[in-house]
């Protein structure tokens, strides 16, 4: 039977969570309600299909970055997957191929993407963009330069009591930077604000100046018995964090030194590939 390449159509998107449960490991859920099924709208694939069997994936998102100061349209790239007895036969390159011309019709000059491994993206066109670099610190070796401004307070605070604010912290932390992407509240709760059990509840710590104004935060998870240590086992997971001033970044950091019980203050920044087309 001949291969068809095709958007999934809404009933199909099942198909698309059980083909990435198998292809990612179950890394976004194993039934065909997960993550990634409820995440990716139809309108956004392009897959091939042989007969009624969804066979290979792909999904470009539509984003909006920063670039030199300037917005810019990003299809964002996901889903990227294919069955193995379906590998090897050029379809990935098809489905690739046709996405490009889909998204220059749709005036998306920038194709980009998290890869799992760079050099199989470099084929198509691609170009790295950023690195994967994980570090973690103890709290007992925060130590600054500088203090923070006394005028400056953190306090921890609700996700939907700050949500506005920090919000608006990040587009103005981003504005001039070079990559970072607009959020759209379903980005801020599917990838910020997400539930990950084994990390515990997440928390957000808001830096606010004499006036009570917003300009910085941290979006960070707290666990117990992530170290072994007979004290200190705790581990913060600092999942987001955007500053308007030095101040803040100090205050803010100053505040991840004074949770005696961490033993470990963990955050990482994820590799991306990014092809540019004219």
């Amino acid at each position: 039977m001949s291969i068809e390449l095709r958007p999934a159509d809404p009933s199909e998107i099942g198909q698309l969570g059980l083909l990435g449960a198998y292809v990612y490991g179950g890394a976004f859920g194993d039934g065909e309600d997960n993550y990634q099924a409820q995440s990716t709208r139809a309108e956004w694939t392009l897959c091939a299909f042989d007969g009624p069997r969804m066979v290979a994936s792909y999904a470009t998102i539509p984003f909006t970055m920063r670039a030199q100061g300037q917005p810019m349209s990003m299809g964002g790239v996901s889903s990227v997957g294919t069955l193995p007895e379906y590998r090897r036969r050029g379809l990935v390159r098809a489905i690739t191929t046709r996405a490009f011309e889909e998204m220059r019709e749709a005036n998306q000059p920038i194709a980009s993407l998290w890869a799992s491994q760079a050099a199989i993206y470099q084929r198509y066109g691609y170009a790295q963009a950023s690195v994967l670099r994980r570090y973690t610190i103890d709290t007992v070796d925060i130590r600054m330069l500088e203090e923070a401004p006394a005028s400056i307070e953190v306090s921890r605070a609700g996700q939907a009591e700050v949500f506005d604010e920090i919000r608006d912290v990040y587009r103005r932390f981003v504005a001039d930077r070079m990559g970072s992407l607009h959020r759209s509240k379903v980005l801020w709760q599917g990838n910020t604000f997400n539930d990950i059990p084994s990390e515990g509840p997440v928390h957000v710590a808001v830096a606010r100046n004499g006036s009570g104004n917003a300009i910085g935060y941290m979006v960070y998870t707290l666990r117990g018995g992530r170290r072994d240590h007979g004290s200190r086992d705790q581990e913060i997971i600092i999942r987001d964090t955007a500053w308007l001033d030095i101040g803040a970044y100090r205050a803010l950091w100053e505040y991840m030194a004074r949770h005696d019980l961490v033993g470990r203050v963990g955050a990482a920044t994820y590799q991306r590939m990014t092809q540019r087309r004219n």
